[in-house]
């Protein structure tokens, strides 16, 4: 918590800075999201709950990650596994959503069409991005 180390954090765009000091839990203003590894807990400071706010389908996503992680019968083979299965079953539903199956894409206008939560229209719209599913 040096004061010229604090200064170089705000100077930049985006950071991820890792601390050992637990009075950082307290700054919000230095962070967005705080991930404390020995509690494993996760803390989004006031100012950031609008981006981060999280639907239904990235607590589906987060919870089989967590009980995957936390099965220690489960090899890290089937871990990727539950987690490939569950990532297939999304895009499935994502393209679903397209009008043409043989080549789907999904716009920005078909999501609105279906008044998700704008965290979950968000996260499908980047999902679809990222997998080259969308029509401009």
């Amino acid at each position: 918590m040096e004061e010229d180390e604090l200064e170089d954090l705000r100077t930049g765009p985006a950071y991820v800075a890792g601390f050992v000091d637990a009075v950082v839990e307290n700054n919000t203003e230095l962070y967005d999201l705080f991930v404390n590894l020995s509690t494993d807990e996760i803390t989004v400071a006031t100012h950031a709950k609008d981006m981060f706010t999280m639907s239904r389908i990235h607590k589906d996503i987060a919870q089989l990650m967590v009980r995957c992680a936390g099965d220690d019968s489960m090899t890290n083979l089937q871990v990727i596994k539950e987690i490939s299965k569950k990532t297939g079953e999304l895009l499935n539903n994502l393209k679903s959503l397209s009008e043409n199956e043989d080549n789907p894409k999904i716009t920005l206008e078909r999501l609105k069409e279906r008044k998700l939560p704008p965290a979950t229209e968000g996260f499908l719209f980047g999902i679809a991005a990222a997998e080259g599913l969308v029509q401009i």
